[in-house]
């Protein structure tokens, strides 16, 4: 009786790897977006205390060259949010093609693991047969 071999076996495995590679890819962009998302909550509260500070500020009488520091620092704080929030939406989009790419790799790996359960059925149903022919040579079994 013949050694069942799987002539495909390393496609399987590259398969196999690769989508644990995606998952991988998918896993750190998701971390990346979160730590976008909280950078932009930091940038948002900083901009609301600096926004309260300022306007503290208008209301005590003084000198109205202080103003100046809050307001760029204001506008700094604007600049920063809009990088943030231009990465944010980078990192969203290559999100979106990695998942794409992740269900298309599933999808090649679950055509490789049908036909290799389709050729072990095989394997299986043929060896039956042999081994069935091999009992009725010797007259074991009796139909």
């Amino acid at each position: 009786m013949r050694r069942f071999e799987f002539k495909f076996q390393r496609l399987e495995e590259v398969r196999k790897a690769g989508v644990v590679e995606l998952r991988a890819r998918v896993l750190g962009v998701r971390m990346q977006i979160a730590e976008v998302e909280a950078r932009l909550e930091r940038l948002r509260a900083g901009l609301e205390e600096t926004r309260d500070q300022l306007l503290q500020a208008r209301t005590t009488p003084g000198d109205y060259s202080l103003h100046m520091p809050f307001e760029l620092y204001i506008d700094l704080l604007k600049q920063r949010r809009a990088r943030s929030a231009e990465e944010l939406a980078k990192r969203r989009k290559e999100l979106t093609e990695l998942r794409a790419l992740l269900v298309e790799a599933n999808r090649e790996l679950k055509v490789v693991e049908k036909v290799h359960e389709r050729k072990v059925r095989e394997y299986l149903l043929e060896s039956l047969s042999e081994e069935q022919k091999e009992l009725d040579e010797q007259g074991i079994l009796y139909n």
